[in-house]
């Protein structure tokens, strides 16, 4: 009886994806929801959804510890996925860099273990320890955007201050209070809510809290208003101390001593949205004073003494997005800005070995999930042994070779050039191209099988063959076949990664399938974990030994992701606090 029981506990439902293939649906397994979660933490329209399936992974995880059907060991271990999840969510720098979706799971864990959430969300912004060489999870801007979300999805008023977010208050204050006084303050002051904007009532909430003895001084209603008055004074002469000692671009920018900007020191999101304003081509009325124009000239100057441009942040959607606008304007400023930005931020990844990315050019992609899709492609096509070459597919398939094009902007024109945006996915046709160069080069079973194919898309495939369950099985079968065709030995199928960029019900794998990822995310720094220390970009050569990675299922793959040094503190803390 234990044993039906626990098959039907672990029964993973098949279903007809949005394009007709076989594709698996929400599992009643943990350990799956888990995996799948991770895969379906994609920017979507539909928060409520996902917010009440990781609700329902928190209830029943306690639940299950609960009723002694798991031990602590995997409660704990269960947990402590879930919790890193938060961080390796929001993780600028290790992981997907999403803030909402952060929120989210940030949002659910408050409603089951309050303290753990204020210890989360304090390390968006503050590194542990106050470690300098530790960058923090997120930003202090995460306070006030955590402030507009939780309004939204709970329905309060604007006004209304969720515990939360007071805990994040509380963090600022103490902060601005030890920015003050260090000749090194951090960005705080930079992202802190302004008066006269939507976070008008958090700017008073602090106003009055760093001023408070103004307030407690007050003896009637007038004397009162006159308090938040002056603190609300005192508090913005505050701020413009600490941002002054920043020397941030805006306060340049206000005091008009555009001359004085130092580029060296724009971050990549400045630079990304000030680069027409520092040009002087912006419709502005004040193009013609001469600190604009001394400006102008000054940045131009420093494009053309720099081929580094800080970009690291840079999210890959808006360099396709910028490229598409430039086609026709490749030997503007703003192209030379967008191609030195674009090899900065290709610093971010290493190099990948034998990867070749596979872009879903169909359009069932968004705007913004197919825009990714193409820097992806490109980036993995600069730092692979497959150098310059990538597949887009639709309805047809896509051989693409990239070595005419001197720069990122040429390559996005040709990708776009070469490609089919038609309504299909025809995942068929990628890999009838693939086998066919295998055959007529008769490749050795040990390259084949130690090749890496990364598909980004969003999974919704055309029907495959219906005598296969899944999309994993039909392809370990057309290796099956071509192995026996040339060296009449099976090949083993490459590893295959699939990359989630759509947030959809269903997924091509299960956490358990041998040799094969799920990922998801907008960041290029994702690709990290698939480097080869191995294989040196520079020269024509690979070692093929990718046993780690042949080995590797999506639960495996998400544990080691989970593993970074980034948060393995955090598993430490958890563990405690449970």
């Amino acid at each position: 009886m234990s044993s039906i029981i626990s098959s039907i506990d672990n029964y993973n439902p098949l279903k007809i994806g949005k394009n007709g293939c076989i594709e698996y649906s929400w599992s009643k397994n943990i350990r799956e929801q888990i995996c799948q979660l991770n895969f379906q933490l994609i920017r979507t329209n539909n928060i409520t959804n996902l917010s009440l399936k990781i609700d329902n992974i928190l209830t029943e995880i306690i639940s299950l510890y609960k009723s002694f059907i798991i031990s602590r060991e995997e409660y704990l271990d269960f947990m402590s996925i879930m919790y890193r999840l938060i961080f390796y969510t929001r993780d600028i720098i290790f992981g997907k860099g999403e803030y909402k979706l952060s929120f989210v799971l940030l949002e659910n864990w408050y409603n089951h273990f309050p303290d753990l959430a204020k210890n989360a969300l304090k390390l968006f912004f503050i590194s542990p320890c106050h470690n300098l060489n530790f960058h923090p999870f997120g930003s202090w801007k995460d306070i006030k955007y955590l402030h507009s979300y939780l309004n939204d999805n709970l329905d309060k008023n604007d006004n209304e201050i969720h515990p939360l977010i007071k805990f994040g208050l509380e963090q600022i204050l103490e902060q601005l209070r030890n920015d003050f006084i260090s000749k090194k303050p951090s960005l705080l002051c930079k992202w802190i809510p302004r008066e006269n904007t939507k976070y008008n009532h958090l700017f008073t909430f602090l106003a009055i809290s760093y001023f408070n003895k103004y307030i407690i001084s007050a003896k009637n209603e007038k004397s009162k208003k006159m308090a938040i008055k002056k603190a609300k004074m005192c508090f913005r002469r505050i701020i413009s101390c600490i941002n002054k000692k920043l020397d941030t671009v805006q306060i340049k920018q206000c005091e008009n001593k555009w001359s004085e900007i130092s580029f060296e020191k724009l971050t990549s999101i400045s630079l990304q949205k000030q680069k027409y304003s520092l040009l002087n081509i912006n419709r502005k009325s004040n193009l013609d004073l001469k600190d604009r124009i001394v400006c102008s000239s000054l940045f131009n100057e420093f494009l053309n003494n720099n081929q580094q441009i800080n970009s690291k942040f840079i999210s890959l959607n808006n360099f396709t997005n910028e490229a598409k606008k430039l086609f026709l304007k490749k030997e503007s400023d703003e192209a030379k800005i967008l191609n030195l930005q674009w090899n900065n931020n290709s610093k971010n990844n290493k190099a990948l070995g034998n990867i070749i990315g596979i872009i879903d050019t169909s359009e069932n992609l968004e705007a913004d999930a197919l825009n990714t899709a193409i820097s992806l492609g490109i980036r993995i096509s600069e730092k692979s042994y497959f150098k310059n070459r990538l597949i887009t597919f639709s309805n047809n398939c896509s051989w693409i070779n990239l070595e005419n094009c001197n720069n990122f902007i040429e390559k996005v024109e040709y990708v776009i050039k070469e490609s089919t945006f038609g309504l299909n996915s025809n995942i068929s046709c990628i890999f009838k191209t693939i086998l066919d160069s295998i055959i007529k080069q008769k490749l050795e079973p040990e390259f084949v099988e130690n090749m890496v194919l990364i598909f980004l898309s969003n999974m919704q495939f055309d029907p495959i063959d219906p005598k296969y369950k899944s999309i994993i099985e039909y392809i370990d079968n057309l290796y099956y076949e071509t192995g026996k065709q040339i060296w009449n030995i099976p090949f083993k199928r490459p590893h295959i990664i699939f990359w989630n960029l759509s947030s959809t019900s269903t997924f091509p794998a299960l956490s358990i399938n041998d040799n094969c990822s799920m990922v998801s995310g907008f960041n290029s720094n994702i690709l990290n974990h698939f480097t080869n220390n191995n294989y040196d970009i520079n020269k024509n050569n690979i070692n093929n030994n990718n046993n780690e990675i042949k080995n590797c299922s999506p639960w495996a793959n998400l544990l080691k992701t989970l593993d970074n040094e980034r948060y393995k503190f955090i598993d430490i803390f958890m563990r405690e606090q449970l």
